[in-house]
This record gives structure tokens, C-alpha cells and sequence, in this order.
């Protein structure tokens, strides 16, 4: 099976108790934090892979996803944060090899935002 992420639900709309996490902010701001350094890697390849077992056959309407969002000052990165299976957190069980795709490194200040 295989499906993409914009085939499963939203895990607020469909988990009760769901709390989600405040988005992040990479912005410089007077009498706070004035200078930032700030890095994404991206990789093409495997990340990780988790295990879950289940009785019945999985359907794409068992899973669900919770998103997050880092504001920068020159773009947003929206970012999957945690996948569920009916309702259930799933957890990392092993990394896979992945190779260096991209990486963004922005040094903000406020003279530069």
C-alpha cells in the first residue's frame, strides 16, 4: 500500500484530546533574539520507518498526521511533525540511509529582515 501525505486526515480534526504544538518563529525582533543563524538540511532517500501492528488490514483512513511551521524571514517550512495510526502516536524503530539533497543556511539579523 502507499498513499501521500494529502490523502490522510488532519490528527486535530479526528483525535479529542489532540494539543498542538505552537509553530516556530526564526525572526529576528528588537529586545529579543536580534541575530539568528538559521539551517535546514534536506535529504532525498529514506528517513526512518515505523512498525505497528494490527489485526485488520491498515487503510489510508487508518493513519493521520499532525503539521507544523517554521516562519523564517524569507520563506515558511512546512514540515509533517507525527504520524498516528488509529489515533496512536507511531514511534521512529530505525533511520535509514538518506543523502544530502539541499541545505539552507540563512544568518538573520535585523538589519537584514
Amino acid at each position: 500500500m502507499s498513499f501521500g501525505v494529502e490523502e490522510l486526515g488532519y490528527a486535530h480534526d479526528v483525535i479529542d484530546d489532540f494539543e498542538q504544538r505552537p509553530y516556530f518563529v526564526a525572526i529576528p525582533e528588537p529586545f529579543g533574539i536580534e541575530r539568528l543563524l538559521f539551517c535546514v538540511d534536506e535529504n532525498k532517500g529514506g528517513i526512518f520507518y515505523m512498525e505497528f501492528e494490527t489485526d485488520e488490514t491498515p487503510t489510508v483512513k487508518d493513519f493521520l498526521f499532525s503539521g507544523n511551521c517554521i516562519e523564517a524571514p524569507n520563506n515558511d517550512w512546512d514540515f509533517i511533525e507525527e504520524l498516528y495510526f488509529k489515533g496512536k502516536e507511531l514511534e521512529v524503530t530505525d533511520y535509514l540511509n538518506n543523502t544530502g539533497k539541499a541545505s539552507t543556511i540563512e544568518l538573520c539579523t535585523l538589519d537584514n529582515i
